[in-house]
């Protein structure tokens, strides 16, 4: 049967996804715009690794918290606070005088990035049937490789066309302010379904539930290896190409912009992968051994277009694993709906914390190495994913573990 999508909540979850696009956007501007603050503010590299890490530190931090939270309070005014902050962060940034000025805007954005999937994920549940929330997450799953696309690709541009990084930020800050009168305005309960919140079991419990799940724990502890190298190349490689490589500010933009169309992509894709091969599990692990050759190219190539399609295709292989794994925790037979959902935020929060060593040992790395080889090294990380997930139990095709049980 056939359900119909509801208006009101529509228009909602498109105001959500907006502003997870810029929030998306204004976090990975960051490596395109770093060349003038630096210039401008007069920061060394290893303060500019740091700085970059600040924002993954906090998204980190914010993610696990909320997550134990939001059953407990009304996702509108949770919401409302995540978008004020990325509104205060981007008009922060643009004004921003000193290095501890920035500091405070990376934080306040990434509020913004760490604090909205868990209320967003009550808000889907509370307007959209669940045949229809498969379709939402995989329009979700696009939209942050988008609005990375566009930090890198389009920020270039935009940036030349108001004038520089400040009133680019500033423009951005007010949109994010619209954003957030928007949803205030337009937010509503669903009246058929009224959410209930206030507390239903011990606060901690689903995060024991999860803990106790091998797949959990394997994930949470492989994946930061991906993480880390891509937040370092990210955060330097703008600045490499452009000394290194002998690239144009505009042609560094447009080629990390290909990462995240490769991502955009692959998050669409990489679904599908399972069922060509019969098996979740293959379709995880080899990406930890394929994305260092491939991270390694971008510091080698000089030729556009080669290092065009190593952009798209580190893009693609970083998200093309994201919902095969993500989902084998809903094959995990009596995995609670709270326990899954917790599971998912201490795994996306361990990987923010790993992703933001990478701006840090990369900046460091580079004071004695290089920035070219300091990013070599790096390429090395989503090794670690590899190997973990080697040990992930099957969950798809006819090897799955929990084929008798689901059945």
């Amino acid at each position: 049967m056939k359900h119909k999508m509801a208006k009101r909540g529509l228009i909602i979850i498109i105001i959500a996804w907006v502003a997870m696009l810029f929030a998306n956007l204004a976090n990975f501007a960051y490596g395109i715009i770093l060349p003038d603050m630096m210039h401008e503010l007069g920061f060394t590299t290893a303060e500019a690794g740091t700085l970059g890490s600040i924002g993954w530190l906090v998204k980190a931090g914010f993610t696990i918290p909320i997550a134990l939270f939001v059953a407990r309070f009304k996702p509108k005014w949770v919401l409302s606070l995540v978008y004020f902050s990325l509104f205060a962060g981007l008009l922060l940034f643009g004004a921003a005088n000193s290095v501890f000025m920035l500091y405070v805007g990376k934080m306040l954005i990434a509020i913004a990035l760490g604090g909205c999937v868990a209320p967003l994920a009550m808000v889907k549940h509370n307007w959209f049937h669940t045949d229809q929330i498969a379709n939402m997450n995989g329009i979700e799953n696009f939209i942050a490789p988008m609005g990375q696309a566009m930090g890198t690709a389009v920020m270039t541009y935009f940036i030349a066309a108001v004038g520089g990084w400040r009133k680019a930020n500033i423009i951005l800050g007010v949109i994010a302010g619209i954003l957030t009168l928007l949803w205030i305005l337009n937010y509503q309960e669903n009246p058929d379904l009224p959410l209930q919140t206030g507390p239903k079991k011990a606060f901690l419990e689903p995060l024991k539930e999860a803990w106790s799940h091998r797949s959990v724990r394997l994930l949470m502890f492989g994946w930061p290896g991906t993480g880390f190298v891509w937040v370092a190349m990210y955060t330097f490689w703008p600045t490499f190409a452009t000394e290194n490589l002998g690239l144009s500010l505009q042609q560094a933009g447009v080629i990390l912009g290909l990462l995240p169309i490769g991502s955009a992509i692959g998050s669409i894709t990489g679904a599908q992968i399972p069922k060509l091969i019969k098996s979740d599990k293959n379709a995880i692990w080899p990406w930890g051994f394929i994305l260092p050759f491939l991270y390694f190219g971008l510091t080698k190539f000089t030729s556009v277009a080669l290092l065009s399609v190593c952009s798209f295709l580190v893009g693609y292989g970083a998200y093309a694993f994201v919902p095969v794994a993500l989902t084998s925790l809903f094959k995990i037979p009596g995995f609670s709906p709270e326990g899954i959902s917790v599971g998912t935020s201490c795994i996306i929060a361990i990987n923010g914390f790993g992703a933001s060593l990478g701006s840090i040992v990369a900046g460091y790395l580079a004071g004695f190495v290089g920035l070219e080889m300091a990013l070599a090294i790096c390429c090395i990380s989503p090794v670690l994913f590899g190997v973990l997930t080697l040990f992930l139990p099957e969950t798809g095709g006819p090897k799955s573990i929990y084929k008798e049980q689901r059945n």
